[in-house]
């Protein structure tokens, strides 16, 4: 049968400033309840970008993890009432956090450090090299773990509201490495050599789609436990998570995920208030 076409909307979300992260939730949200019965299906929180020079956003956040973790995440905090209302008793509404594999090389992300200095983004501390002026000495391999660090905040947060709001599914993902000219101009001569080598091995744009229709689209994404907080790979398939490096002060061992992401998210809100005010 002939489909109806879809009706496009345009929302300004500038990962940036947090700010927008509000405006671009209430006029979602306005959307939804003129035109779609009050509710949210589906929300993907696409990948932002790696920034791999120092940068800070508009509240002075370290960039990746102001705009890859922090604004995404108020996004779909604010998102919530619209989601929850989609939830009936045979469906889940889906939220999805597009994340990366690079989060494997960084979980020592520390969410107290990050609430205590955010220029520093929770990296250890003197890790970035900032100076005196705010700028920074650190190089693209630092930088690289920034990024990381910003996408192990989108896999705890999507594995702590997985548990505080059992109506919805939320997960994350690993795309795959995306065919595009981004590499080949990104890191100078580094970025253009990987860029020729890889790119027989790369996804195509619609491939590096799979795993997010899947999450999006998938009826076994409303019962299977497992795929509830689930982290997953290109392949569409559930991965099990990185062991975390940081330790936990009150036993001096690695946390474990569940009281890991639950210190990412609580903190996350409580910078996300202070800087806010």
């Amino acid at each position: 049968r002939k489909l109806e076409a879809p009706k496009l909307y345009h929302v300004h979300f500038d990962l940036n400033d947090l700010t927008t992260a509000i405006s671009a939730a209430q006029e979602a949200t306005k959307i939804a309840q003129e035109s779609h019965g009050g509710q949210l299906h589906v929300l993907v929180n696409n990948a932002g970008a790696g920034v791999l020079s120092y940068a800070t956003t508009k509240q002075n956040v370290e960039a990746n993890v102001g705009r890859n973790f922090l604004a995404p995440h108020l996004l779909t905090e604010k998102l919530l009432p619209v989601l929850q209302a989609a939830a009936t008793s045979t469906y889940k509404p889906r939220c999805v956090f597009v994340a990366s594999l690079a989060y494997s090389l960084s979980t020592d992300y520390d969410p107290q450090l990050c609430l205590a200095t955010p220029a520093e983004g929770g990296a250890p501390t003197g890790n970035l090299k900032l100076q005196t002026d705010g700028s920074s000495q650190a190089g693209l391999m630092e930088m690289t773990f920034m990024y990381g660090r910003a996408k192990l905040g989108d896999v705890a947060a999507a594995h702590y509201m997985a548990q505080q709001y059992p109506d919805l599914n939320f997960t994350s993902l690993h795309p795959g490495s995306i065919l595009s000219n981004f590499g080949s101009t990104a890191l100078g001569l580094v970025g253009q050599l990987s860029y020729y080598l890889t790119y027989p091995f790369q996804y195509s744009a619609s491939q590096g789609a799979v795993t997010a229709l899947r999450v999006a689209l998938d009826p076994d994404f409303n019962t299977v436990p497992a795929l509830q907080g689930a982290y997953l790979h290109c392949d569409g398939n559930p991965w099990s998570k990185e062991a975390l490096i940081l330790s936990d002060p009150e036993t001096q061992q690695p946390y474990e995920w569940n009281k890991y992401a639950t210190k990412v998210v609580t903190l996350a809100n409580e910078l996300i208030a202070k800087l806010l005010v």
